[in-house]
């Protein structure tokens, strides 16, 4: 969460400079749902390519990751 977090504070000082009104808390929010994307990608992409054990190896690991980004990051919560 250490290294999120500073690239997090990096590109809202940067929308920030730009002149974008976007507080923090609302960026990391924001964020959090945007975690689910890559459960969607991992998910979409194992139904479109062919199976194959290191294809099914290489998807649950992105699904998983993806969830447990998506929890660290208070991304349920997030949702309501």
């Amino acid at each position: 969460l250490e290294h999120e977090d500073r690239l997090l504070g990096i590109y809202h000082a940067e929308l920030r400079r730009l002149g974008v009104e976007y507080d923090l808390e609302r960026l990391a929010g924001d964020y959090a749902v945007g975690c689910f994307a890559n459960l969607v990608i991992g998910v979409a992409a194992a139904m479109l390519l062919e199976r194959s054990e290191r294809g099914d190896d290489l998807f649950t690991s992105m699904v998983v990751n993806a969830v447990h980004q998506a929890q660290d990051r208070g991304g349920f919560a997030e949702l309501g």
